[in-house]
């Protein structure tokens, strides 16, 4: 499943794309649940843990592009969306149907 994220750069609309999620991108990500599960963090550094997760997913991508790029309506979105294409949410590439 390709993931696409829209976000303002520069005063424009610039698409990020990443087009494939490697099974390890998984294991990261409950390595990361867990360890959030098991700290007593602070919600803002849960936000940046999880927005440098998703950032490691794209090329060409930083924390700060998401933070100064997308709204605080679209921020949780994107979030939201990452997980559920991480946790196999929403598939369209589902193998089961092939």
């Amino acid at each position: 499943m390709a993931l696409e994220i829209r976000l303002k750069k520069g005063g424009e609309t610039v698409v990020k794309t990443c087009p494939f999620i490697p099974a390890r991108k998984y294991l990261e990500y409950l390595e990361l649940e867990e360890s959030i599960d098991n700290e007593s963090t602070k919600p803002s550094e849960v936000l940046d843990k999880r927005i440098a997760f998703i950032v490691s997913l794209f090329d060409d991508l930083t924390v700060d592009d998401l933070y100064d790029g997308l709204s605080t309506k679209e921020l949780p979105i994107v979030v939201q969306e990452v997980t559920m294409a991480i946790l196999g949410g929403g598939d369209d590439d589902d193998p089961k149907d092939k």
